[in-house]
C-alpha cells in the first residue's frame, strides 16, 4: 500500500529562514495516505495568514499556504508499505487528531536541530519530528536520529521510495493522481 512524503519550501518567512540557515532545498514535510494530496498531515500553520498559528494540521497541496506560495518547490515520494503498517499509521494519525491535547508547533525545537541538542517539549512538534514519530510508531522507518533532531532532509534518506514529482507547486495539477497510479 502506498503512502506519500511531500517535501516543500514555500515562500513564508519561516521557510525562507530555515532554508537560509540550513542551506537545504526543502524545509517542510507532510505525509499523505493517498495520491490526491488533498489531505496531508503535518505540523505547520493552522491559518495560512498567521505565521504564529502553528500546530497539528491537515494540509491540501492545492490550497492554504501552498496556494499562497505558487512558486514554491515540492518533491513527492511514494513509499510502499504493508497493510499492517498502513493501518498502524492511520491509527497513529487518528490518535493525534482525536486527542483532547492541544498540540502546538515546536518553534524552540528547531533551534535544537540546528545546535544538535534535542529540545523535547510535551505536545509540541515540528513537521519532521511529527513525521518521524509517525513512521517510527508505525514500524515503517526508524531514523538513526531521535525525532527531536530529525530534519526534512534526513527523511530523504528513507530507502525504497520512488520519486513521483519534483517541481513547482503551481505546475502540479490533479492529473498527478493519474500519473501516480501509473508508477
Amino acid at each position: 500500500m502506498p503512502i506519500y512524503l511531500v517535501f516543500s519550501r514555500t515562500g513564508t518567512w519561516l521557510s525562507r529562514s530555515i532554508g537560509f540557515v540550513t542551506k537545504t532545498h526543502y524545509t517542510h514535510v507532510s505525509i499523505s495516505l493517498d495520491s490526491s494530496f488533498k489531505t496531508m498531515y503535518s505540523f505547520g500553520r493552522l491559518d495560512p495568514d498567521n505565521p504564529f498559528s502553528g500546530g497539528l494540521t491537515t494540509e491540501n497541496i492545492y490550497t492554504g499556504v501552498f496556494q499562497k506560495s505558487p512558486n514554491a518547490r515540492c518533491l513527492i515520494y511514494k513509499l510502499e508499505i504493508t497493510e499492517k503498517q498502513f493501518l498502524d499509521l492511520e491509527r497513529e494519525i487518528k490518535s493525534f487528531f482525536d486527542s483532547d491535547i492541544n498540540y502546538r508547533y515546536n518553534f524552540i525545537g528547531l533551534f535544537g536541530v540546528l545546535m544538535d541538542k534535542p529540545i523535547h517539549r510535551d505536545n509540541h512538534y515540528f513537521c519532521s519530528q511529527f513525521i518521524t514519530t509517525l513512521l517510527k510508531q508505525s514500524n515503517i522507518w526508524h531514523s538513526p536520529k531521535i525525532p527531536e533532531l530529525t530534519s526534512p532532509t534526513d527523511l530523504l534518506n528513507i530507502p525504497n521510495k520512488t520519486l513521483i514529482y519534483e517541481g513547482f507547486i503551481n505546475e502540479l495539477d490533479f492529473s498527478i493522481e493519474t500519473q501516480v497510479a501509473l508508477i
